[in-house]
C-alpha cells in the first residue's frame, strides 16, 4: 500500500477512492462532484429500464434525481420522452418541457394523450 493510499485509508476514508455505484457517489461531498459522479454512473444506463430504476432509487433526494434525469434527457434527446417521464418535481417537468420543444435537438416527442 502506497503512502497515499494508506493516508486516504486512515485519515479520509473513502473520499479517496474511485467511485464504483451510484450509491459511493452519496458519499461524495461536493455536490457538484456528486452530481458528476452520479450522472457519469447512470449514461451507460440509459436505454436499460431496470438497471436506471436500480441506480435513480440509490438517490434519496427527489431533486437530485430529476436532475440526473434532465442531464441524461439533454444527453440523450432520443430517449428524453421517456426520461423525462420519470420527472417528479414541477421544476423538471417545465425544464423537460422545454427540452421536449426543441425539434432542433432531435427529440421524439410523445403523440397527445387521448382524454380519459
Amino acid at each position: 500500500m502506497t503512502a497515499i493510499s494508506l493516508l486516504c485509508a486512515l485519515v479520509i476514508g473513502s473520499a479517496c477512492a474511485t467511485p464504483t455505484t451510484m450509491a459511493d457517489c452519496s458519499a461524495l461531498r461536493s455536490t457538484a462532484k456528486r452530481e458528476e459522479c452520479r450522472f457519469e454512473m447512470a449514461r451507460p444506463l440509459v436505454g436499460d429500464d431496470a438497471a436506471l430504476d436500480a441506480a435513480l432509487s440509490a438517490v434519496a433526494d427527489p431533486g437530485s434525481r430529476d436532475l440526473l434525469l434532465l442531464r441524461l434527457a439533454i444527453h440523450d434527446p432520443l430517449r428524453a420522452g421517456a426520461l423525462c417521464r420519470r420527472v417528479e418535481t414541477d421544476g423538471a417537468a417545465e425544464k423537460c418541457r422545454q427540452v421536449l420543444g426543441r425539434p432542433h435537438l432531435q427529440t421524439s416527442r410523445q403523440p397527445p394523450r387521448d382524454p380519459p
